[in-house]
């Protein structure tokens, strides 16, 4: 069948199903992947590399934009700060995931040994494309939870190089296994070193010269050059196109076009990434889902439900148990690096059966598909394993006296450096705060705040509104403010209240609520609220608008 028309369905079915979806306020992720599947089965159309390389090439180029993407966002020195999530976390979830699924296979299944390994290598990775879409668009990525996921993830991209090695000389034990061992090892070297001198000499000459130009399309050009330059090189050396292009984000990210960059590179980006999801779609034999679908069901959840439980176990070594299962959850599925193993042991002929080959690309195919729902109620999921019940809050406010008090209302930016200033000069504050990560910051910055939502009316009182001397709302986000507002108003209607506002929208809402004083400017501020709280109670009465 003509391959034109199989592009105009899958792009006017995507279309469809995207319009649709987003209406719904569902991901986008989920169109691609059930356009590749209706195409699959409209057309009789199998995905796979034999059949469609050039297909397999831009679904690949999407999965390296992302991690270039990524890469522009966390420089060397945010990289070497974490670490320890890349290293300790991400060394522990693939080896102890690994060993798991390995006994699982060769223990209860009877499945031999390599077929065994090569499943269980399969099975640990997550899902670098999806994860990193999801944490991306909610800005969640500068969560704890969100960077423990990117370095748990940047690990399985590492891994996953030593694993494709392993695989032809399972086939072949004939082969010496140390020889490509220090072969890959001496590659890595070469490759950090060309990578180390490219970035320090020759990126930012070359991102000068073009910029000279004074033209965008150039500019665009010198910049794809540079990320499928550094994926070919990668490649060329035996290691993942991802990789290539992630170090080659890093290199850029040190430069003055680092924001220009990524603006530009978003469309290509996405674009790409939707034909990688379409392909995931592609690869779903229907109809052995539909024959199996029992056996399919019982491993999807137990593969689910098993990789939560490894990695919230690890996690919970250091963090609180909500950041540590928000972690284990949106790294449940497995990715796209399991399509690459699976594929490369089936021509070495280490794999397992044609049946249970099928049967294991649906439990993928399906675990990638649940990613975006799970993901979108993240926190009712986490919320159900462990709920944050008020005597946490009661445990907290234990022993202080909730009287002549600053209420302050979030722990973002804002409240921070009010609290901050409030230690400094001695004012006896209470912080509030519904994210459990920065919650947990406070708790290392030794800052008294709590977790609770501003927004309730019993969590106010059990932090002692109706004593406290003036509230101060932290929190940027319009909808928020003037709900926690309204709760006041309706609790506690004597008391002040602080609150920031910049758009002249706004300042009418607050000024019609009375006893509201408005601050206009982030970096004044904080020192508008150590002002109005240090005067005196009956002047600051008087001049509340």
């Amino acid at each position: 069948m003509d391959m034109t028309f199989i592009f105009l369905s899958a792009l006017g079915i995507s279309l469809l199903l995207n319009i649709i979806l987003k209406k719904l306020n569902i991901e986008v992720i989920l169109g691609y992947i059930f356009t590749g599947i209706v195409i699959s089965v409209l057309f009789q159309f199998q995905y796979g590399e034999t059949q469609s390389p050039s297909l397999h090439t831009f679904a690949e180029l999407g999965i390296a934009l992302l991690m270039f993407t990524i890469g522009l966002e966390f420089s060397g020195d945010r990289l070497h700060a974490m670490r320890k999530e890349v290293i300790l976390y991400g060394g522990a979830q693939v080896i102890f995931t690994g060993l798991l699924f390995f006994g699982i296979s060769y223990w209860i299944f009877g499945i031999e040994p390599i077929s065994s390994l090569v499943i269980a290598s399969g099975l640990s990775f997550s899902s670098t494309a999806i994860v990193l879409k999801l944490l991306n668009e909610s800005k969640t990525l500068q969560k704890m939870y969100g960077k423990n996921a990117l370095g748990i993830l940047l690990f399985q991209d590492i891994a996953v190089i030593p694993i494709l090695v392993i695989i032809p000389l399972l086939a072949q034990p004939g082969i010496m296994g140390a020889d490509i061992i220090w072969s890959t090892i001496l590659n890595l070297l070469v490759l950090s070193v060309l990578f180390f001198l490219g970035g320090k000499y020759l990126v930012n000459p070359l991102l000068r010269f073009v910029n000279e130009s004074r033209s965008d399309e150039i500019f665009v050009a010198a910049i794809l050059f540079l990320v499928l330059g550094s994926t070919e090189l990668a490649h060329l050396f035996g290691f993942s196109y991802s990789l290539g292009a992630f170090v080659m984000g890093l290199i850029l990210s040190k430069t003055s076009y680092k924001y220009q960059i990524e603006a530009d590179l978003i469309p290509f980006r996405d674009l790409l990434l939707g034909i990688f999801f379409l392909t995931v779609g592609m690869q779903l034999h229907i109809f052995s889902l539909i024959h199996n679908i029992g056996t399919i069901l019982l491993l999807l959840f137990g593969v689910i439900f098993l990789k939560t439980l490894i990695i919230f176990s690890i996690m919970s070594f250091e963090y609180r148990r909500q950041t540590a299962i928000k972690t284990a959850i949106i790294l449940s599925q497995v990715g796209e690096f399991s399509f690459v193993v699976f594929e490369l042991a089936q021509k070495n002929n280490v794999f397992v059966s044609e049946e249970m080959g099928s049967i294991l690309l649906s439990v993928i195919i399906l675990s990638m598909l649940l990613t975006p729902i799970i993901f979108q109620n993240l926190q009712w999921i986490s919320s159900f394993f462990f709920p944050l019940h008020e005597e946490n809050m009661d445990i907290a406010l234990k022993g202080i006296e909730k009287k002549n008090h600053v209420i302050v209302c979030g722990y973002g930016a804002l409240g921070q450096s009010v609290i901050r200033e409030m230690e400094h000069e001695k004012i006896f504050y209470i912080g509030i705060e519904r994210d459990y990560t920065l919650v947990h910051l406070a708790e290392q910055n030794h800052h008294r705040v709590v977790f609770g939502n501003s927004a309730q009316k019993n969590v106010l009182k059990k932090i002692g509104l109706d004593d406290a001397r003036v509230v101060v709302i932290a929190i940027p986000n319009e909808e928020k403010m003037m709900r926690i507002l309204h709760t006041i108003r309706s609790t506690a209607p004597h008391i002040p209240v602080i609150v920031r506002a910049l758009k002249s929208h706004q300042r009418e809402m607050l000024e019609a609520m009375g006893n509201v004083l408005i601050i206009d400017e982030l970096k004044e501020s904080t020192k508008s609220v150590l002002h109005f709280l240090k005067s005196p109670l009956k002047r600051r009465e008087d001049n509340i608008s």
